[in-house]
């Protein structure tokens, strides 16, 4: 064995991973001291594991941490990644990653700096800096200069931000004061990341943000001049299915929109995705201020029209390409590359003799070089991943991190063709997704023989580029080899998908088991987005990997084997060597949220994922609140690979508040302890038989409501009399709920106020009532209702298309400038209304129902805050009149079930009836009107599918609802 990758650079503080037993522990793994593994097997919040793992790097109390992300995958883990700062200034780089479940941490890891003492004196001005880096660049033109085609792009002058930037070089680093400039040049075309010393002037480092789909850069010196923006003025457009003969890949389904004018165009309004035509200029000022659309006339965009000299059908590659590129990263519960539905542009038909294709950081060109242009799915792909890694691990361009952006980029495109085309198996796709193939005479990479266009597949083999500290990145170099070395994680990914065995060119014989595309594609997403930091290498992705299938698989799982054992093949780290015994403490398999009176019975799962021992004893300790109970013996036989059921005793808690329950395992001998703990809550609520009494919350021990916050902290909502500039004693009486009584409302809150458990089957006509006023930041924080039948799932209560109900029907407009509203679920109450207004929904829907829950939901954003909501008189009303109890009981509805249309009949002609249909999450479907002349009325739904739905007879103030079934 030779040249095995075991360490990181000794440049940066990472913290790796690793199963340690106690609260907290690190270990150095490296000669000199930098490597650190932090990993906490005990319960430990948030803010402790940072202060210990600060410590522990000896970083002080002038080092402060922004967060700029998070995320939560499907095991419930919550990962949040930090901003390094040192006294007001970013350090670049400097990234802080913590992983926790249910406010429990179980690993920290990231990219830090050591500042202590660093002169912070700039000595030049932005401006000087600013021609320093002009120089570096030396363009004729600047992206600047347009500004409507800056406007496309999103992008502005750099005024130059002032940072801590670390300068790596021969095994070490030095912090350097510094200007960083994001400079994007139209002739010839570049964009980059400069960074220029704030002592000197000198240049340190440039990050492309222009990615190429071979390493050949952009030189476009020809200028020429084109229309200028071409807009069309339709009078109404909507989006349409076509069909379209693509260059590369058959006959496809694309979506198009219809035009006011008859006539169709490549805008997928849905997926927010447009295709453009950029008349083979070669100036991005020029077109990225365009916008010429493609046109078809009858939305069949045949080879006879676009398999033409201009090679239009190059167009509908993109076009088709790009919507299979969104719905494969949808599927992985992302929202377009930035995960926040942005636009995705794409010009066509760039220069005349630009054989390439590239990402600008927002939008994507394609080059009309050859014969054939570059507009195979596989570009597409590649292309648009770069922004997913931009907005995820945001890897640096050189060296190893400059690797892995490449590789991350050629994973994604193999994994979206076959998504795409779905030829193959999961576990043995078409060969051909594995060649990355532009166009059909030219085939760039392979994933599975790399070392067939001279690409290492293994770490420090056969074509491998020096990628440590002493290679300065440059474009001369391909910045340390970022397309060549990038054949070593890409070859990893082949082997996870298919498996391999043989012995690498470090001379270890592997033998690898495939775990298919969906598990390590997913797996290899999960490792960009939650794990990795800009200057990861592969020694960070390998650990991150076996992380990743560790918690979704189990730490003896074939996942997690096939994951580690494949970047053994590749020379990087070693292979996996199982525990024996290894208990997996995995999830409760029954935990109520919430109980009305009754005793919780916790149950929980356990696996026996050891690689070869019975367990025949399993000791359960739990706590509640932190309190431990008497602890559980499970005794009996649990095979290798078997699961069982362990149930709690009961839980008697009659306290209105929210518990947490702790649950660890004990077994002799297990290998893997980090898998032996389950955090949860359960919630204790009151049980209230009178529904029709008012809750005036003057009395705070009998009025109380169970209320508490999104991952724990102090309750937002209590009783007291608000004093506040604007919601100053707007209460009924003396009290109500509101959000604090002086100040206001905290960022990036969410927090539920419950009101008791109802009976409601003993009421006819129950109307929800109650008092509010608010004060929030409009769009941006929000108040809902939602309800609850089963103690469990929640569900929106109403819209705001009902009477006396929400104000505010917005959601989060993808890609639109506005970023507002990003926690609205389309029926809220928002804004301003600073005097007490009664607030009503009809009920009536609900009568069958014997144990329901109602909650507000409140949810402010990341700035801004307000004075908030208050609550009070809270009731539900059931009244009926004489008039109305002749009305409810004339009502006869037949057939019912019905496949399509039912009858509704009266006892009587009655005047000014209004007739609604529902469905069962509250969305207004019909609305009829009656005038009397007849006591009967045919409602036909046949354009409805199968499935119960609520109808709702209103005349004056008085409104029956009944169940109506489609079958």
């Amino acid at each position: 064995m030779k040249n095995k990758i075991y360490y990181l650079l000794p440049l940066v503080f990472i913290a790796l991973f690793s199963s340690v037993i106690g609260a907290q522990n690190v270990i150095d793994e490296s000669s000199q001291g930098f490597k650190k593994i932090m990993k906490f097997d005990n319960r430990i919040n948030l803010e402790e594991a940072k202060k210990q793992f600060l410590n522990e790097f000896g970083l002080g109390d002038d080092n402060t941490f922004l967060e700029i992300k998070q995320n939560i995958d499907k095991k419930g883990v919550l990962h949040q990644k930090f901003q390094q700062y040192y006294k007001g200034f970013k350090v670049e780089y400097g990234t802080l990653i913590i992983h926790s479940k249910n406010g429990n941490v179980s690993m920290i890891n990231g990219e830090l700096y050591k500042t202590n003492g660093l002169d912070l004196e700039f000595s030049m001005s932005s401006l000087q800096a600013f021609d320093e880096a002009l120089s570096y660049v030396e363009a004729q033109r600047y992206m600047w200069e347009e500004k409507e085609a800056s406007e496309i792009v999103d992008y502005k002058k750099p005024q130059g931000e002032k940072i801590i930037y670390p300068l790596i070089e021969n095994n070490s680093y030095t912090l350097k004061l510094a200007y960083k400039y994001d400079i994007y040049a139209t002739i010839p075309v570049s964009r980059g990341e400069v960074y220029i010393d704030a002592k000197n002037g000198d240049f340190l480092f440039n990050n492309p943000v222009i990615k190429h789909y071979n390493n050949n850069e952009i030189n476009f010196n020809e200028t020429k001049s084109y229309a200028s923006k071409k807009f069309k003025e339709n009078s109404f457009s909507y989006f349409v299915s076509g069909s379209a003969d693509t260059r590369y890949s058959g006959n496809r389904i694309i979506e198009t929109r219809a035009e006011g004018d008859g006539t169709f165009t490549l805008n997928d309004d849905i997926r927010n995705i447009h295709t453009y035509n950029a008349q083979n200029s070669f100036d991005p000022q020029v077109y990225l201020n365009t916008t010429v659309d493609f046109i078809d006339d009858d939305n069949n965009w045949t080879n006879v029209e676009y398999d033409n000299a201009s090679r239009d059908n190059a167009a509908l590659d993109v076009h088709w390409g790009t919507m299979k590129v969104y719905d494969f990263w949808a599927s992985l519960g992302r929202n377009s590359y930035n995960d926040m539905g942005a636009p995705i542009r794409s010009y066509v038909h760039v220069g005349t003799n630009y054989f390439n294709a590239f990402w600008n950081g927002s939008v994507m060109s394609y080059g009309d070089g050859t014969s054939d242009p570059l507009t195979a799915i596989d570009v597409v792909a590649h292309e648009i991943a770069h922004g997913v890694t931009t907005w995820t691990a945001d890897l640096v361009y050189a060296r190893e991190s400059g690797a892995m952006n490449e590789a991350f980029s050629d994973i994604f495109a193999a994994a979206v063709e076959h998504y795409a085309k779905g030829t193959g198996t999961d576990t043995n796709p078409d060969p051909n997704i594995w060649a990355l193939i532009a166009n059909p005479g030219f085939t760039l990479r392979s994933l599975i023989t790399p070392n067939t266009f001279n690409d290492p597949e293994t770490y420090n083999g056969l074509y491998y580029t020096d990628a440590t500290s002493s290679c300065i990145p440059s474009q001369g170099n391909d910045y340390c080899g970022v397309h060549s070395n990038s054949g070593v994680l890409n070859h990893w990914f082949y082997i996870l998908v298919a498996g391999e065995s043989g012995t690498n060119e470090a001379g270890d014989t592997y033998n690898v088991t495939g775990v298919g595309m969906t598990k390590a594609q997913e797996i290899a997403y999960l490792i960009l987005r939650d794990y990795l930091t800009p200057n990861s290498t592969f020694i960070d992705a390998r650990n991150a990997g076996i992380e990743v299938a560790s918690s979704l698989y189990g730490s003896n799982s074939a996942e997690r084997q096939a994951t580690q054992d494949a970047f053994f093949a590749v020379n990087i780290g070693d292979e996996f060597v199982p525990f024996p015994t290894d208990l997996n403490l995995f999830e409760f398999s029954q935990l109520v949220d919430i109980t009305c009176g009754d005793d919780v019975i916790p149950k929980i799962k356990v696996r026996n994922s050891g690689a070869n021992n019975v367990i025949n004893t399993i000791q359960i300790n739990y706590f509640i609140d932190g309190v431990l109970q008497t602890p559980v013996i499970w005794n009996g036989t649990l095979a290798v690979d078997a699961e069982t059921e362990i149930t709690l005793p009961a839980i008697s808690e009659s306290t209105v508040k929210s518990f947490d329950l702790v649950v660890d395992s004990v077994v002799t001998g297990d290998g893997d302890s980090s898998n032996n703990s389950l955090t949860g809550a359960f919630r204790v609520n009151r049980d209230d038989n009178t529904p029709t009494e008012v809750n005036t919350f003057e009395n705070f021990l009998v009025d109380y409501w169970l209320t508490y916050n999104e991952g724990g902290g102090s309750n937002l909502w209590i009783i007291g009399a608000p004093n506040k500039t604007s919601l100053n004693s707007v209460t009924s009486g003396l009290n109500a709920y509101t959000m604090g009584t002086t100040a206001n409302y905290p960022d990036e809150t969410k927090s539920f106020l419950i009101s008791p458990c109802y009976d409601l089957t003993s009421l006819s006509n129950p109307i929800m009532k109650f008092n509010m006023a608010f004060q929030m930041e409009e769009n941006f924080d929000i108040l809902y209702v939602e309800y609850s039948t089963d103690l469990i799932n929640w569900t929106i209560l109403g819209s705001a298309t009902d009477p006396n109900w929400y104000n505010s029907d917005r959601i989060f407009e993808s890609g639109e400038l506005s970023s507002d509203c990003q926690n609205c679920p389309g029926a809220q109450w928002t804004g301003i209304e600073n005097t007490f207004k009664e607030y009503s929904y009809d009920l009536s829907s609900f009568t069958a129902e014997s144990n329901i829950n109602f909650r507000f939901v409140f949810q402010s954003d990341a700035s801004g805050t307000d004075e908030g909501v208050v609550i009070d008189d809270f009731v539900i009303e059931n009244t009926l009149s004489v008039d109305e109890f002749e009305l409810n009981n004339s009502v006869s509805i037949y057939p019912n079930p019905s496949s399509n249309l039912f009858n509704i009949s009266f006892n009587k002609n009655y005047e000014n009836i209004e007739i609604g249909v529902f469905d069962i999450r509250g969305n207004h479907l019909i609305n009829r009107n009656h005038s009397g002349e007849t006591n009967h009325i045919k409602l036909n739904m046949n354009n409805y599918a199968a499935g119960i739905y609520f109808l709702k007879i209103t005349r004056g103030s008085f409104t029956i609802t009944k169940k109506v079934i489609i079958k």
